[in-house]
C-alpha cells in the first residue's frame, strides 16, 4: 500500500521493481489510497483528524521557534555580516542547513554544509526531535490518533481477519474487503511520511519517547532522537 502523493508512489513502485524485478505486478499489488484532507487514510492519518491540522499548525511553532533562535543566533549574525544589504534571518540560517541536507541526499555534496559547524548541526537535528515530537508524537494531544488506525489494522493482519469495527479513521470500504485488504499474506509492505511513522509509534505506547524536549536545549540522555528513529528512507520493520 502507498498514498497518492507522487513521492510516495513512485517510492513504491521503485522498490518493488527492485525486490521482485521488472514484472514486480505479476507477483505484487500495490493499493495508492488517497492522500488528501477529509479521506480516511491510515498511511497519513493526519488528513482525516481534525484537530490533528489544528495542533500541528500551532503546537510545535512555539518551541521549534524557540530553539532555532538560541542555536542559530550567533551564526545567523555572522552570516547577515556577510549578505551586504539582504536581512538574512534565523529562518534563512535554518533553510540554509535544510539546502545542506537535501542536496547531500541528491548530489552527495553541498557547499552550504561549510556554513555550520558539527555542533550546531547537532543542534538542527534536536529542532526535528522538538517538530515530530510536538507534531506526531506524545507531546502532541493528537499524535496517537494519526496512528491509531494503522495499529488497528496491523492487528487484524496478524490475527487473519478483516477489520471489522473501528472508532479510528481507518477507511472501512478498503479495511472490510479481502481484495485491498488481504490478511493472508507472508509479506505486507506500507509506504508512509515519516511523520506517519511516528504517529504510529506513538499510537502503539512505546513510553521510551514520551520523555519531555525542553525548546531550551536536549535533555541529558535523550532517547528520542528523530534522524535515528526516521532519517531519509527510515522503515520500521515488524
Amino acid at each position: 500500500r502507498t498514498t497518492t502523493q507522487d513521492r510516495m508512489l513512485k517510492s513504491a513502485e521503485n522498490f518493488l521493481a527492485g525486490f521482485f524485478g521488472l514484472e514486480w505486478t505479476e507477483k505484487a499489488n500495490l493499493l495508492p489510497i488517497i492522500e488528501g484532507v477529509g479521506y480516511n487514510n491510515s498511511l497519513i492519518g493526519t488528513y482525516s483528524c481534525t484537530r490533528a491540522l489544528e495542533y500541528m499548525a500551532y503546537n510545535a511553532t512555539t518551541p521549534l521557534s524557540t530553539w532555532k533562535n538560541i542555536y542559530l543566533k550567533a551564526r545567523t549574525e555572522a552570516l547577515r555580516t556577510l549578505t551586504g544589504s539582504y536581512n538574512w534571518t534565523t529562518t534563512d540560517s535554518f533553510n540554509a542547513q535544510d539546502m545542506c541536507a537535501y542536496e547531500t541526499i541528491s548530489y552527495g555534496y553541498s557547499q552550504f554544509c561549510e556554513l555550520f559547524t558539527f555542533e550546531e548541526f547537532e543542534n538542527f537535528g534536536y529542532a526535528f526531535d522538538i517538530e515530530f515530537a510536538n507534531m506526531v508524537g506524545f507531546a502532541c494531544p493528537a499524535g496517537r490518533a494519526q496512528g491509531i488506525a494503522w495499529v488497528e489494522e496491523f492487528l487484524a493482519r496478524v490475527e487473519g481477519h478483516l477489520l471489522q469495527t473501528t472508532g479510528t479513521n481507518a477507511n472501512m470500504t478498503l479495511d472490510t474487503n479481502p481484495v485491498t485488504f488481504p490478511t493472508d499474506q507472508n509479506l505486507y509492505l506500507d509506504f508512509s511520511h515519516d511523520a506517519g511513522i511516528v504517529a504510529v509509534l506513538t499510537a502503539f505506547g512505546f513510553r521510551q519517547f514520551a520523555e519531555s524536549l525542553p525548546a531550551t536545549g536536549p535533555p541529558l540522555y535523550q532517547q528520542f532522537k528523530s534522524s535515528k528513529i526516521v532519517p531519509f528512507a527510515g522503515r520500521t520493520n515488524i
